[in-house]
């Protein structure tokens, strides 16, 4: 579907915007391992399942299905701080499609990568804090 999508699509491809799709894919490979990340460091200090972490998982293929500005600006806003969906989606895609030309937004998928950081500090805490049921 990737390839049929790159091939049918009408832009004007070009080496920013090749690398533009590139760095999506990373900068979206970095955010859901951070998600399971996060998911797998929760289950260090619960014995319920997180069931809520589906909306931030899955849940985000649902909320792909539009563009995030159409949230609002409170929704744009954390899935562009708080877990970086916008940054590998929402900001390369303005640029993909012309709508803007700041090189920025085709870097933005790269600083996607920065969200593995606190996913990874909070999976070390919960290493730290992990205390086997001795079972």
């Amino acid at each position: 579907m990737f390839i049929y999508g790159v091939m049918t699509v009408q832009i004007d491809w070009n080496l920013t915007r090749v690398l533009t799709v590139i760095f999506m894919l990373i900068g979206g490979a970095a955010v859901f391992s951070g998600l399971f990340m996060v998911y797998a460091a929760l289950c260090f200090f619960t014995l319920d399942g997180l069931e809520f972490m589906n909306i931030l998982t899955d849940g985000a293929r649902e909320y792909g299905k539009y563009p995030i500005g159409i949230y609002g600006k409170r929704m744009l806003l954390f899935c562009t701080l708080i877990v970086p969906y916008a940054l590998i989606q929402y900001y390369p895609l303005l640029y993909l499609l012309g709508r803007t030309t700041s090189l920025l937004n085709m870097v933005m998928p790269l600083f996607a990568v920065l969200f593995l950081i606190p996913c990874y500090v909070l999976w070390r805490v919960g290493v730290r804090h992990y205390k086997s049921s001795g079972s």
